[in-house]
């Protein structure tokens, strides 16, 4: 954890806070990126687990996990803008997914547009499809697999 991120807390969120992160997850992918309002949440039906950043009590990052066809799928992956550059994002996704991995889970699949990208193929992700544009930007398919340990002594190291 960086210096400037001690204050934050990066945990497994409580279903209390499924709104108020879903709420953020709106404000970034809708507010942001032109993405409906209606097909940001994962529907309830796929039992969302998710995680949070948060500093005092304030939501600051979120990300999701929830099965569907058989496979573990990770997203909804967002950050307040006025925290991006700091790290949290990095630092949400590796907590979540070392929780994921903790769960006998050995393959996670999303699609992520290129700062996501970057950030999983420095862990190891591999892309298992091409590019295809959602919402006018593009996104592409990725697969991690328990990538030998995921590299953790690299990631905690970036």
């Amino acid at each position: 954890m960086t210096e400037e991120n001690k204050e934050i807390l990066f945990r497994r969120a409580v279903p209390s806070e499924k709104a108020a992160l879903q709420k953020l997850q709106i404000d970034v992918f809708s507010g942001e990126q032109g993405i409906p309002p209606e097909e940001v949440p994962v529907l309830p039906s796929l039992a969302p687990q998710y995680w949070c950043a948060v500093k005092g009590s304030v939501p600051i990052g979120a990300v999701a996990a929830w099965r569907e066809e058989g496979k573990i799928h990770w997203g909804r992956f967002a950050v307040k803008k006025e925290y991006r550059g700091q790290h949290i994002g990095q630092e949400l996704a590796l907590y979540s997914l070392r929780d994921l991995f903790s769960q006998q889970v050995d393959t996670i699949y999303l699609g992520a547009r290129d700062a996501t990208v970057k950030l999983m193929e420095k862990w190891g992700g591999k892309v298992i499809g091409a590019s295809s544009f959602f919402h006018g930007s593009a996104i592409t398919k990725h697969h991690l697999h328990l990538f030998h340990t995921m590299k953790m002594e690299n990631i905690s190291q970036n």
